[in-house]
């Protein structure tokens, strides 16, 4: 693609929220350039119509005709300029571009219309110059009247040739029509599904989800049965995984325990809650310990699900707050025999990152059946690299079988680099071969 029109396709990709990014960068510049530009005509006469960037824009130019001229003026503009990439030219396209969307987002649908059979039907465009002048009329559509858009792409199904553009504008398209009218974006749907692969349908339809996820949960989960969609696991997931903050997580929890019960049989709700629950238990994670702890505080998990959550992504915690959570865990979790599997592994994790950390709170910790657990974890971890601290570690455990375990692991792991040392430690504490 040439490199002016990967810049078309580049500002107008993210819609409305790539040209407020733009915009608010240019804004102060373009407002002074109105200021000097009004300043400098004289008295008496006729400033040239501009537009919001300042470049002059000729009377009646926001009829079809001068339009389609624009856009076609526009086309070789851009084609003459692509080896160019200094400065000056790249502000003058960006303005340009941003220009044009904003004129083009303000036309009634009739009035694109009129441009999109326009450029279809100009012949002094090839194939690629077209397809980019298409994709930002229909950018530039969706805006305002995504219905509309997802009109046009119904009427004539090659409109947009690529199919990654015909999936990203027909999902922003159905997005933006949801919000608007949920029942008519999901008739477009259900009549033109076949319209488009498989692949294209879910990606389609998981860039709505997570889309609505974010903004409208409740909505977002209502839709999965109006788009007719069959892997509910898939969708409920796509919709909980993109909740970023944690009041999103809340929103998204709520909507689904509403609409869970609408979701196939028990089993098949268990499982779905399942996975729900430890993508947003995984999410809550990232956030911080004090975060993540106040908001599963008031979550209302059961002590079974929470359990069970815990003992999965443990995996997630991250190892400068280990000491917290670890903490949290054992006088959280009442499930003693999920306490006993999730310690080990916390454990080891942070002795594997920071074993001097590890160390240092485990010596602070009480005698009890948790700190047991803990220093065995700790004491296997280290055997592969540091035999002699390992054997000492184990050897400040409880007399009993899960010491005497751990004390002929480290033994074993310790011969294999220092036989005479691991013989004077076996030795000393009564370790057979």
């Amino acid at each position: 693609m040439k490199p002016a029109l990967i810049l078309t396709v580049i500002i107008l990709a993210g819609g409305v929220a790539a040209d407020r990014i733009i915009r608010g960068k240019t804004r102060d510049a373009s407002e002074a350039l109105h200021k000097a530009t009004a300043a400098s005509v004289p008295s008496g006469k006729t400033e040239e119509p501009r537009g919001e960037t300042g470049r002059p824009r000729p009377a009646g130019a926001n009829d079809t005709r001068s339009l389609l001229a624009g856009l076609l003026a526009l086309a070789k503009e851009l084609e003459a300029s692509s080896e160019k990439d200094d400065l000056a030219t790249l502000d003058a396209r960006r303005d340009a571009m941003l220009d044009w969307q904003r004129r083009l987002t303000g036309l009634e649908p009739e009035q694109m219309k009129e441009l999109i059979t326009g450029i279809l039907n100009a012949p002094e465009l090839d194939d690629e110059t077209r397809q980019s002048l298409l994709r930002l009329l229909l950018e530039s559509l969706t805006e305002r009247h995504p219905l509309e858009t997802l009109g046009s792409i119904s009427a004539s199904p090659t409109l947009i040739g690529d199919p990654g553009w015909k999936m990203r504008i027909t999902s922003d398209a159905m997005i933006r029509g949801i919000a608007e009218a949920p029942d008519e974006v999901i008739r477009w749907y259900e009549d033109h599904v076949t319209t488009f692969s498989d692949r294209e349908r879910d990606i389609i339809t998981d860039r709505v989800l997570r889309a609505l996820g974010q903004t409208e949960p409740e909505l977002a989960f209502r839709m999965i049965k109006g788009l007719g969609i069959q892997d509910i696991g898939k969708a409920t997931g796509a919709i909980a995984s993109s909740a970023r903050t944690l009041d999103q997580a809340s929103e998204s929890l709520a909507a689904f325990r509403d609409h869970l019960p609408t979701f196939g049989n028990a089993e098949e709700q268990d499982s779905l809650r399942f996975g729900v629950n430890m993508s947003l238990i995984t999410n809550s994670f990232n956030h911080g310990f004090d975060e993540a702890v106040d908001w599963i505080g008031t979550a209302g998990f059961s002590q079974k699900e929470l359990a069970d959550y815990i003992f999965r992504v443990q995996r997630n915690v991250r190892q400068d707050e280990a000491s917290r959570w670890l903490g949290w865990i054992d006088e959280n979790i009442t499930d003693r025999s999920i306490v006993s599997k999730v310690i080990p592994d916390l454990v080891s994790d942070w002795t594997q990152t920071d074993y001097k950390a590890a160390a240092e709170w485990l010596e602070r910790q009480p005698d009890s059946d948790f700190k047991t657990s803990a220093v065995q974890s700790h004491a296997l971890t280290l055997a592969h690299h540091q035999p002699e601290a390992a054997a000492r570690w184990a050897a400040t455990m409880p007399e009993g079988e899960a010491r005497a375990s751990t004390m002929k692991m480290v033994f074993d792991r310790w011969r294999t680099t220092d036989a005479a040392g691991a013989e004077a430690f076996a030795e000393k504490h009564g370790i057979g071969p």
